[in-house]
């Protein structure tokens, strides 16, 4: 009977105490996990459509071969791709940032929305700088967007993701 090995029943008793203290640790971490990564999936899509939208707004006027009209949040300007030249307006006036192809006439043939929902775009918080900035056309443009980080859900976060870029209208300061 020597040869007999086991716990006492005080050791069973710490060591099921620890491992229950560590399974909960375990279990805790995979609770609050699983609250916030909805909030982080809807950050992380707010941002992508944030910067989709930016970077679709510049490329595109990146390549304007004039500038009719320019306000804080609005740039008006021809832009020539493949040969054919059209009009378009990027209105970016809180609460959405819209991308409109003008007709011949000036009147709106084509609309679309670019970045939604838009925090800025108010006359305190301009969405389009120029730079010289009393100069027009300008030769740089600095495109700022501010974007709720909660996304869609209304128990995201609170805070705001800020992106800007700025781009230089080559093609327009050709002739200058």
């Amino acid at each position: 009977m020597d040869d007999q090995a086991g716990l006492t029943l005080i050791e069973e008793i710490v060591a099921i105490a620890l491992l229950t203290v560590v399974l909960g640790a375990i279990l805790l971490s995979l609770e609050v996990a699983g609250k916030t990564a909805p909030r982080d999936i809807e950050r992380g899509h707010a941002l992508h459509e944030a910067q989709v939208g930016l970077d679709s707004l510049e490329r595109e006027l990146r390549q304007a071969s004039a500038i009719n009209a320019t306000a804080p949040n609005l740039v008006d300007a021809d832009i020539t791709r493949g040969g054919e030249t059209v009009r378009v307006r990027y209105d970016c006036h809180y609460p959405r940032c819209v991308r409109q192809q003008l007709a011949d006439d000036g009147s709106v043939a084509s609309e679309a929305v670019v970045v939604e929902p838009l925090l800025n775009g108010t006359t305190a918080n301009p969405v389009f700088t120029y730079t010289p900035p009393d100069t027009f056309p300008p030769s740089f443009v600095e495109a700022r967007v501010e974007v709720p980080a909660r996304g869609s859900a209304q128990d995201g976060y609170q805070h705001q993701i800020v992106l800007d870029d700025g781009f230089e209208l080559r093609n327009v300061t050709l002739g200058r």
